[in-house]
């Protein structure tokens, strides 16, 4: 992992996750939760601990939304209390090992986070006075944890767990478990998570059932206490549970009394909450109290494709503009970029001119030409669309202006471009909506320049997604611009934002619309335009990007 603290800043990682598992990642508020489809993580303080469990957490969920079937928990639910943990234990185990498999670097992530789980007592010791049902899941939990998800720090954990499990139940649910718990490792779906729990239940049910009656009353009695003792012995010697953790373990019981606390584990309603319920705590616990509750450090990426028709008519009235300011960039690049003529001492090609030199003792008779590189630049500009941008149409102008600035530099050799718009459209200050993606045609997505001012300035958030999209590109210099006309809502939250990119190596340009946005532009950015009315606006996009692309 890098040590640029921004590339380590839980935006840019939390995006990157989202990113290598196709899921949507929001960074915000004080609460963690996922819905099946969207991973919502609270701005969490900038400590190593809660990096931790941060990382692990949006591993885990990343692989529940990639890879989990809701419908299958559902009706997991549907079956009872004991099912629905037991599925739930199984699907957490199989989901996390089928993200190592496709990302290995997460295997350190998540055992990292399981390991401070429980380094931290967040995760349960199987206790009988929990109840039996609650007892029976957790040394379950503790036994795949460590035998098959490859956490060490179960290891103690599922060995007493095993012990537990002998002392306080018949020897067939140990010897069950044995042999139905390593079809774990092979599982390959939701569906197969809840069978392998039914046919746990179903051994369960099996183990809890009198045995056949002998034809002597007393000595089946006798036998009885006798295969109590003779199992609990026998369950010392089994794989996975040594004798001497026996000693930490309750007294074992005869053998009835093992059949009905089996019976009461099945009837028991009131099971163990879901270990994730306490990292979720703990993240809650380690959220930056200080950043504002409605302003996100990642946003929702809101889609949004707009009037294809509207949009080429917007693309018909700039086209002109952008025209000559394409063929300007285009030539100023050009320009730059154009061949020099050396002479030198050494080289393949002498120059007619200069042979006279020879004479002299001056051996610098060869030709050569040098060419600069093209700019190879990624570019993603922000276009503020709050509601004050409604004063003057500045946001029609503003997005016409974008709309031509963009047009003419993705004409441009070596620049790559984006543009996105904040807030959201329907998101309002949780969201931000991509006008243009790196690598889309302009002139395809013009329908998403159909917009209006909305809402408020949560500048925050699109600057970090805009430092994240710019990150993912491989172009060496990364530009980020932003148009706006008054002030962040968060404006502590934007300067560490900025801060924070700009030691990291990006190029932040702000440029202010308006006598309000001059002061607030030129302290937040490092580097600042202003323009008194929004007419001029396409003249200071084209004069910032001619200094960019020029030096």
């Amino acid at each position: 992992m890098s040590s640029n603290p921004f590339f380590n800043a839980l935006p840019i990682v939390a995006s990157a996750y989202g990113r290598k598992f196709g899921v949507e990642v929001y960074v915000g508020g004080d609460q963690a939760c996922a819905d099946g489809k969207r991973i919502i993580i609270p701005a969490i303080t900038d400590t190593a601990a809660a990096r931790t469990i941060a990382w692990g957490y949006l591993a885990h969920e990343g692989a529940h939304v990639r890879w989990s079937d809701m419908d299958v928990a559902v009706q997991a639910a549907r079956e009872g209390p004991l099912v629905k943990a037991l599925t739930n234990i199984l699907e957490d185990v199989r989901i996390e090992r089928r993200i190592i498999a496709a990302y290995p670097g997460t295997r350190a992530t998540l055992k990292a986070m399981w390991t401070a789980t429980v380094e931290n007592g967040d995760l349960q010791q199987p206790d009988p006075q929990a109840g039996a049902g609650a007892c029976l899941c957790m040394a379950i939990l503790w036994i795949v944890r460590a035998e098959y998800a490859g956490i060490d720090a179960c290891a103690d954990g599922a060995r007493a767990a095993w012990a537990l499990i002998g002392a306080l139940f018949p020897a067939a649910v140990c010897s069950g478990l044995a042999r139905l718990l390593p079809q774990v490792a092979t599982l390959v779906s939701s569906a197969a998570a809840l069978d392998l729990a039914r046919r746990i239940l179903a051994m369960l049910q099996a183990a809890s059932q009198e045995p056949p009656p002998h034809s002597d009353q007393a000595q089946g009695s006798d036998s009885d206490q006798a295969q109590g003792s003779d199992s609990d012995q026998a369950q010392g010697d089994s794989p996975g549970n040594p004798g001497d953790s026996t000693e930490t373990t309750p007294r074992s019981r005869p053998a009835a009394a093992k059949r009905q606390h089996l019976r009461d584990a099945m009837d028991q309603s009131v099971l163990p909450d879901d270990p994730m319920t306490s990292i979720r705590q703990r993240l809650s616990d380690a959220a930056d109290r200080g950043q504002q509750r409605n302003q996100p450090l990642y946003p929702v990426v809101e889609p949004y494709e707009g009037i294809p028709g509207i949009g080429q008519a917007r693309l018909a009235r700039i086209e002109e503009s952008s025209r000559r300011i394409r063929v300007r960039l285009a030539a100023l690049v050009e320009a730059h970029r154009q061949t020099r003529h050396r002479v030198v001492e050494r080289g393949r090609r002498l120059s007619g001119a200069h042979l006279h030199r020879v004479a002299t003792g001056n051996g610098r008779v060869f030709a050569r030409r040098d060419r600069k590189a093209a700019p190879n630049t990624a570019i993603h500009l922000l276009i503020d669309l709050s509601s004050s941008m409604l004063d003057g149409e500045k946001d029609e102008i503003a997005l016409d202006a974008a709309l031509a600035i963009l047009l003419a530099l993705q004409g441009v050799t070596g620049v790559s471009v984006a543009a996105t718009a904040f807030p959201g459209l329907r998101t309002g200050n949780q969201g931000v909506v991509p006008l243009l993606r790196h690598g889309e045609r302009v002139a395809a997505v013009v329908g998403r320049f159909f917009q209006s001012g909305r809402y408020f300035t949560p500048m925050t958030g699109a600057l970090w997604f805009a430092g994240s999209d710019l990150l993912a590109r491989p172009e060496p210099r990364k530009v980020i611009i932003v148009v706006t006309d008054g002030k962040p809502d968060d404006r502590i939250g934007t300067q560490k934002m900025i801060c924070s990119a700009t030691a990291g190596g990006l190029e932040l340009i702000g440029i202010g619309i308006g006598a309000a946005a001059a002061g607030p532009v030129a302290k937040i950015f490092p580097t600042s335009a202003w323009i008194a009315k929004v007419s001029g606006l396409q003249a200071a996009l084209f004069e910032v990007a001619e200094k960019m692309l020029l030096q």
